[in-house]
């Protein structure tokens, strides 16, 4: 076996330093942080070779950037090579690049920062401001609007914030209140909208006189399209009309996907003059300073986008039986391509949402109308990369509740919907909203009732491995998606047994949440024995992935076992990477820190078995049958 010449450094480096006090976990990344800086103070250098080294070793660390910035090799997995980098790095030694991965030492683009909503957010969490104070800056923060005070401002363009400000708006704010964010709530037709005022100095453009729009209705008289007058507006309207239709023809193509929104009830005839469904496809542009030169390909790295980010979906009219109510739309008119149809379709289905219960929290909403868009991309046959870019954040976060309402994980958690629908068809989806409109908030319990998690969730997890074999059915097959990403692995904890040891997990779970732990064994290791710890919970479930050899096998559940052991002295049994995939299915409490899983790797073969015997006396070596038929039977000694 060859060793790198580096590996006595480290493991001395190791030695030294294992019983160094660690201290208190810094703050994760900041926009100042570099490649390799695990321990979050900016720069890379020998500090944080060695937290990346205890983290390989399972010992505690003070790196509170280690997700960020420890893998620097990119292969997904921290192990001793990315210290070693780390070291080559500091000692003024190349390392060989990788495609797409970060240098050493450079600018990580990082977590993008704060949306205002979130800072917002936080100030009245903190009793900084009050609530009506946090709707006002809202609806000044969707544009970036003078007003907004500075602290508020964020270089993130949140357009989709809306569909909870609105409501909120509506259901929350006093009159007063009402009435001075009318231009916020309004129609972008009527002319007390912001997109016919927009305040002074919101952009390049400030109408000196309320201007008008031109409309066309498509899908049937269903769907009305509209754009600001401009010479080019016939133009502009027949191409959003045919983008519109054919994205209301596939939600309505059989088998139906989702149910349409409820029509609207007419009103000014510059307005709103019919019963469909408005589309307004707004020059968002001209009122946001953030979106100047943000409509090149690709757009500069300091315009961010967050989720769909390009629209939005607002109420109108009465609510009806309590809970629902009819909606219009509103698209950013600089998104085009694969995006702009998966915006318009997104929207719809939130539209369609509103005709069950307008209440439901927006993890359910997003997650269920990013999975419709990416129907309706599947169903026209449009590239259905705009909704797989919300993915790769997902797979590096398992161990993080799946319905949890931060960053961009209510759009990521389509994917849940996509196995969903693998597993009992489109039609699943209907049926979660359908008992979602029942009285009271639902969220996850919508879905748990129909879709149980505690039958499901542990085979959703296992399917996230995402690599085939050892699965025997994956995201690229029937009901799901031929294009879906191969690129895409869960973040694992990867482990080498090299002598004898033992190796105890003991890591809380979260609820709806997931841990994978990734084994490799050296050569000298002969005999590897699992104990599984945790017993007598339904909601835990451990899927086992065995390598043996060169060969994967089907994916074994070993949720009732409690001892599993390999002999690798025997080829059938000769394991070479094992991954267990421990999950929580409880949809609101985490499984406690404590002894989980107990691995013991030994260097001695299987001890008291000599010779082959295909008589009577014997059982199967670290199996839990004797079977003569599958498996190695060895002699025992007595």
């Amino acid at each position: 076996m060859t060793r790198s010449p580096w590996l006595p450094l480290l493991v001395l480096t190791l030695l030294i330093f294992s019983a160094t006090p660690v201290g208190p976990v810094q703050s994760s990344a900041t926009a100042g942080q570099v490649q390799g800086d695990v321990n979050c103070d900016q720069s890379a250098n020998s500090s944080d070779a060695l937290q990346v080294l205890r983290s390989v070793a399972g010992l505690t660390t003070s790196a509170g950037c280690l997700d960020e910035a420890g893998d620097v090799d990119c292969n997904g997995t921290l192990t001793s090579v990315d210290s070693l980098r780390i070291l080559r790095y500091v000692a003024g030694l190349t390392n060989a690049a990788v495609d797409n991965c970060v240098p050493i030492g450079d600018p990580l683009s990082g977590a993008d920062p704060a949306t205002s909503e979130e800072l917002i957010a936080a100030a009245l969490d903190s009793g900084e401001i009050t609530y009506e104070q946090s709707l006002r800056y809202r609806a000044l923060a969707l544009y970036d609007l003078p007003g907004l005070p500075q602290e508020f401002r964020s270089s993130v363009v949140d357009y989709h914030a809306a569909n909870g400000l609105l409501l909120d708006i509506q259901e929350n704010a006093s009159q007063e209140l009402k009435d001075e964010l009318a231009p916020f709530t309004a129609r972008p037709a009527d002319p007390i909208s912001i997109f016919n005022n927009p305040p002074a100095g919101s952009g390049s453009w400030n109408a000196a006189a309320v201007t008008t729009w031109k409309s066309r209705a498509t899908a049937g008289g269903k769907l009305r399209v509209w754009v600001r007058d401009n010479q080019f507006a016939d133009t502009q309207l027949t191409g959003y009309a045919f983008e519109a239709q054919r994205v209301w023809d596939a939600i309505g193509q059989a088998p139906v996907l989702f149910r349409y929104g409820l029509p609207d009830v007419p009103g000014a005839a510059t307005i709103n003059p019919d019963s469909a469904i408005d589309i307004y496809f707004a020059p968002v542009n001209e009122i946001d300073q953030r979106m100047s030169g943000c409509a090149s390909v690709p757009p500069p790295a300091d315009c961010i986008f967050k989720g769909a980010g390009g629209g939005y979906t607002g109420y109108t009219g009465s609510v009806i039986n309590g809970r629902t109510q009819a909606s219009y739309v509103v698209i950013d008119a600089a998104v085009f391509g694969p995006m702009l149809t998966s915006h318009i379709a997104h929207e719809l289905m939130h539209a369609g949402q509103h005709a069950y219960d307008i209440y439901e929290p927006f993890w359910l909403k997003d997650a269920s109308a990013t999975w419709g868009a990416v129907r309706v991309l599947q169903r026209l046959n449009i590239s259905r990369q705009p909704n797989f870019d919300y993915l790769p954040d997902f797979f590096q976060k398992p161990d993080q509740t799946l319905t949890r309402d931060v960053e961009l994980n209510r759009y990521a958690s389509w994917l849940y919907f996509l196995f969903a629908s693998m597993e009992k068809g489109d039609a699943i989806v209907t049926k979660i909203w359908e008992k979602a409109a029942d009285a009271g908030v639902q969220n996850e319990q919508a879905v748990d009732s129909v879709f149980p998690f505690r039958d499901n969730f542990d085979d959703f997890a296992l399917r996230n491995w995402n690599k085939k074999p050892p699965l025997d059915k994956w995201y690229r097959d029937a009901g799901g998606d031929s294009t879906f990403p191969t690129n895409l692995a869960p973040k694992t904890r990867p482990w080498k047994f090299l002598f004898d040891e033992d190796r105890t997990e003991t890591d809380p779970i979260n609820p709806l949440a997931t841990s994978y732990y990734h084994y490799t064994f050296g050569d000298l290791v002969r005999k590897v024995k699992i104990n599984k710890t945790i017993t007598g919970n339904p909601d835990v479930r451990l899927w086992a992935l065995i390598k043996i050899g060169n060969e994967w096998k089907p994916p074994e559940d070993w949720s009732g076992k409690v001892v599993q052991t390999f002999c690798r002295d025997l080829p059938d049994q000769n394991v070479t990477e094992l991954v267990l995939i421990l999950s929580n299915s409880n949809t609101t409490n985490a499984v406690a820190a404590g002894n989980k899983l107990k691995t013991e790797a030994r260097t001695e073969g299987c001890a008291g078995w000599v010779g082959w015997s295909t008589g009577v006396s014997y059982y199967a070596c670290c199996s839990d049958s004797a079977n003569s038929s599958h498996g190695s039977q060895v002699l025992e000694t007595r």
